[in-house]
């Protein structure tokens, strides 16, 4: 949904570029631009786990 919202609001900015150097052009209302929303949480790993990571990763054969 990202993508869809970022060329929206660039199609949309670019309008209020052109009005603001005195052209003509359609700008999308704000209204129409679709919505963002994420359900993301961070994950914030505890200096323990990023130790045992660590220790994981240094036994790895190169």
């Amino acid at each position: 949904m990202g993508t869809r919202h970022n060329r929206a609001s660039m199609i949309r900015n670019f309008g209020l570029f052109l009005q603001s150097n005195g052209y003509d052009a359609y700008v999308l209302p704000n209204n129409m631009l679709p919505k963002c929303s994420s359900d993301f949480q961070p994950y914030i790993f505890t200096h323990a786990e990023i130790q045992e990571l660590a220790r994981i990763f240094d036994a790895i054969p190169l």
